[in-house]
């Protein structure tokens, strides 16, 4: 006699079954839906911008900037896509606050 389903075994049915809606329907509803069923994390991620902000605070200690905000935007132009450098340097801003720069945008 065969084995009954899991409850995992259910949920990955269902994921697929979700999937080949979300591509019949371009309804992304669906498609989040079979995410949520595999345990797949929603929503924005985290982004990791300790090489952007060491680049940033090495900049600025070899004194090839004048400023925090300089700095951090030559870290944003080299590391991040060119349609994400206004986003970057926004972020790395917020972010360069809770660390321990020092420079002349604070004095």
């Amino acid at each position: 006699m065969a084995a009954l389903p899991t409850p995992d075994d259910w949920a990955a049915r269902v994921a697929d079954a979700c999937d080949g809606i979300a591509g019949l329907t371009r309804d992304p509803r669906f498609r989040r839906a079979a995410g949520i069923l595999r345990g797949k994390k929603i929503g924005r991620h985290a982004v990791d911008d300790r090489q952007a902000l060491d680049l940033a605070r090495a900049l600025l200690t070899a004194g090839l900037v004048r400023s925090r905000t300089a700095a951090i935007r030559r870290a944003a132009v080299l590391t991040a896509p060119a349609h994400q450098i206004e986003t970057a340097v926004r972020r790395l801003l917020r972010k360069s606050r809770d660390e321990s720069f020092k420079s002349q945008d604070e004095s």
